[in-house]
């Protein structure tokens, strides 16, 4: 159910910096582009049962290989259905892909963080 969650935020979050810069596509194609762009990561399951036989350092090798490919991947399906959602050019939907990556980016760095700020006995 996780995945679901943070595919629907994952959209939600790209929709919305979509709209601020002018888009004019609707949520449920921004909906539908990042789910299938989420395929992508089916070269780390190739590459994971490619990996599974191999020694340590060749079966690092080839899951970084499935990793950065996947990330590549996963970017150029991102960006092309932005700019067919979206009517944006391509400079417009790298920026909206590159927003969004900084915004998980910049949440997940401080969300380790926010039970430091709670006051002490906030559970009880």
């Amino acid at each position: 159910i996780s995945s679901l969650v943070l595919w629907l935020i994952a959209s939600i979050v790209v929709h919305g910096i979509a709209k601020i810069m002018g888009g004019a596509g609707r949520i449920q194609d921004t909906i539908a582009f990042i789910g299938f762009s989420w395929i992508s990561w089916s070269a780390m399951i190739i590459a994971g049962l490619i990996a599974v036989p191999l020694g340590f350092l060749q079966s690092i090798s080839i899951l970084l290989v499935g990793v950065i490919t996947t990330i590549i991947w996963q970017a150029a399906l991102m960006i092309i259905g932005i700019q067919e959602a979206h009517g944006f050019t391509l400079f417009k939907a790298i920026l909206v892909v590159l927003l969004s990556l900084v915004l998980a980016f910049l949440f997940f760095m401080t969300l380790p963080s926010i039970p430091l700020t709670l006051p002490p006995g906030w559970w009880q």
